[in-house]
């Protein structure tokens, strides 16, 4: 079986598919035009984000059989295509799921107390201690909205904070443990000090963070997103920062994270954010460690192998 890898991933999946019979073909760098000239010589191709694989491609992919996607959200690959032509799609949830709910821990303790401002205002020798004084996690109430292999690592770590740890899952139900409460999404509009993102992107979460939601929040909330950029209307974050109802900002992801492609319309939003000092924005590294690497990779080749036989 002959597998197309077209990202960059770590060599234990190449070492496991190759000792299993595989024939593998890695090219990290392969342009989206090749990738339709090749694909059709392939059973299988393996990627990230960054190889999309829609109609066009799977019209010229007449033996594939199975996409593998290092990572959790799918959203580049055209489920529905798959499922008529009866091609398998693995993620790897599991590969990242401690990297980005470390990660999520991180920028929550850095907006709590104004870690990376105070960080910056003393390199820039500004000595402002009331200017920074924080909150505390303890006792303060999270709303985890998507309980899967992130939401509940999160919790996991969040627990040992004596927080109170609510969690929504529209595709879940009686999932209640000793790190998270079951929630529906009127008690975290009632309750939530701070809600964190850890949902795919599909046509039900896009655009979900707007406005009017917001506007259901009693309380003025913290709001984290490491998911998916198009979760959130950016125009609407801005107004949310700018009314007071988001109290502090973490983005992990954006809507377009391509800044060769930004329109002024983009920029000009993304630069207001930018200037609110209760903000902490990053590169979609949540789940980028070189733990994760291997995890990510090393999950897949198992996945791979259990759903072919040779």
């Amino acid at each position: 079986m002959k597998v197309l890898i077209t990202d960059d991933l770590h060599p234990v999946l190449m070492n496991v598919l190759c000792k299993h019979g595989f024939i593998c073909t890695y090219a990290p760098k392969m342009p989206y035009t090749q990738i339709l000239n090749e694909i059709q010589n392939y059973e299988g191709i393996v990627m990230r984000s960054h190889t999309p694989i829609n109609k066009e491609v799977l019209d010229q992919a007449k033996r594939l059989r199975f996409i593998a996607k290092a990572g959790s959200g799918i959203d580049n690959i055209d489920e529905n295509e798959c499922k008529k032509r009866n091609i398998a799609i693995i993620n790897a949830p599991e590969g990242n799921r401690d990297a980005v709910a470390e990660f999520t821990v991180g920028i929550l303790l850095s907006l709590a107390r104004n870690i990376c401002t105070a960080n910056n205002e003393v390199k820039h020798f500004e000595w402002k201690r009331e200017e920074n004084r924080g909150f505390e996690l303890k006792g303060k109430t999270i709303g985890i909205i998507g309980y899967g292999n992130i939401g509940y690592a999160l919790s996991q770590r969040l627990h040992g904070f004596e927080m109170n740890i609510l969690a929504y899952d529209k595709y879940k139900s009686h999932f209640s443990n000793l790190y998270a409460q079951e929630a529906t999404l009127e008690q975290l509009y009632e309750e939530a000090d701070i809600v964190t993102f850890h949902t795919p992107l599909t046509p039900e979460t896009h655009g979900w963070i707007h406005f009017e939601w917001l506007r259901k929040f009693r309380k003025s909330i913290v709001l984290l997103n490491m998911a998916r950029g198009k979760i959130a209307v950016l125009e609407d974050v801005l107004r949310g920062l700018e009314t007071g109802k988001i109290s502090a900002l973490g983005l992990d992801v954006l809507p377009n994270e391509n800044f060769d492609t930004y329109s002024q319309n983009e920029k000009e939003i993304l630069q207001k954010i930018a200037r609110f000092s209760n903000v902490i924005l990053t590169p979609h590294i949540a789940g980028w460690t070189f733990t994760s690497k291997v995890k990510l990779s090393e999950v897949l080749a198992y996945k791979i192998l259990k759903i072919n036989t040779i």
